[in-house]
């Protein structure tokens, strides 16, 4: 497997937590701890998928999915995102699907349902890719 996943979150404990289960799942797991950290690192290290939290200091999650689906790069736009926040109302929830998140889970979470939103949306991109890599 090895997917590089970037986790963009401020909570260090959340930050560990999950990195430590994508580890144990044979994922490549990349912190940031803002927004703006986010967006060079995507830059950077291209993963092949984003779990981004929206409340943060700096630039929130809002941005951050508003500027990598406004990017210029064709591969940074495409990126999967699954934001992954505290706030569940269904307005917050419409608004970041809407921005162009592909998934948005709230937390508390199960992990085991992260881990196969994660599968699919990876395996979601894999099919993307090929089909561009086609035409």
């Amino acid at each position: 497997m090895q997917e590089k996943i970037l986790i963009v979150e401020d909570e260090t404990d959340m930050a560990d937590l999950l990195k430590y289960n994508l580890t144990e799942k044979g994922y490549n797991p990349v912190l940031a701890s803002n927004g703006r950290e986010a967006l060079e690192l995507i830059e950077k290290e291209m993963p092949y998928l984003i779990l981004l939290d929206l409340m943060m200091e700096q630039l929130d999650g809002w941005a951050v999915c508003s500027g990598i689906r406004s990017h210029t790069n064709e591969t940074i736009k495409r990126l999967p995102i699954i934001m992954l926040t505290a706030l569940s109302e269904s307005e917050e929830k419409i608004i970041g699907l809407r921005l162009g998140a592909d998934d948005y889970m709230t937390k508390p979470f199960n992990m085991d349902e992260l881990i196969l939103r994660i599968q699919k949306q990876i395996n979601k991109k894999g099919v993307e890719d090929r089909l561009i890599e086609l035409l």
